[in-house]
């Protein structure tokens, strides 16, 4: 089956590891070209690598996209590598700590909305422009299914994942008369390095059960 994806730029943040990775190789597959941005040189490579080894063009930059600077450069980067061009955006940047609601500072609530809603923000203001003047675009963020039924901990992570639907909501409405589709996607538990390396959810959560409710299937 022809998805109309082959030639087509996409433009993934967070791309180096889990869901952004695959969602990489997924549209690698499908024809696309692509560019992957993330602070993760090392996994960013080897993942430009494999793209291009399935018969596409891949292009990355390493940046910080918790910062505005560094989103600027990251796009920008991208964007000179393909002349301007980009049709479909896929906002994947995140990070999540186990902290409870006593232990989170100012910084640390500021850390997680710079990285997990900000930086949508900033891609989003990026890329709209090229898109109306194009006529046409497609933006997914990715969200949580804790931006809607949120647990205990990590309570920044989920408000973070709230504000990006309320983001995508309120962008779809506004872009839709653009030809520009602008949806987000909510996962449950993924087996990605999120929950998986060092200091993971999934340590984490086997030490302390009650954090989560298990039982429930959707539960991040």
């Amino acid at each position: 089956m022809d998805s109309g994806l082959k030639g087509k730029v996409v433009l993934i943040t967070g791309a180096a590891k889990g869901i952004g990775r695959s969602t990489a190789l997924a549209f690698a597959r499908e024809g696309s070209d692509l560019g992957l941005i993330d602070i993760d040189e090392e996994n960013l490579s080897t993942l430009a690598s494999e793209a291009s080894e399935l018969g596409v063009r891949a292009e990355y930059a390493v940046a910080d996209l918790s910062t505005d600077e560094g989103m600027s450069r990251g796009v920008e980067k991208i964007l000179q590598a393909y002349r301007g061009r980009v049709d479909a955006l896929v906002n994947n940047v995140g990070a999540g700590k186990i902290r409870t609601f006593d232990q989170l500072s100012d910084a640390e609530w500021d850390m997680t909305l710079q990285l997990n809603f900000m930086s949508y923000v900033r891609a989003c203001r990026k890329v709209l422009p090229i898109m109306r003047a194009q006529g046409r675009g497609v933006i997914i963020n990715n969200a949580s299914d804790l931006a809607r039924q949120p647990e205990p901990v990590p309570i920044d992570y989920s408000a973070s994942k709230a504000a990006v639907l309320a983001l995508t909501k309120g962008l779809a409405r506004s872009e839709a008369t653009n030809g520009i589709r602008i949806n987000a996607v909510a996962p449950g538990p993924i087996w990605t390095p999120f929950w998986t390396e060092k200091g993971g959810f999934a340590v984490i959560v086997r030490r302390r059960p009650f954090l989560f409710n298990l039982a429930r299937p959707d539960s991040m």
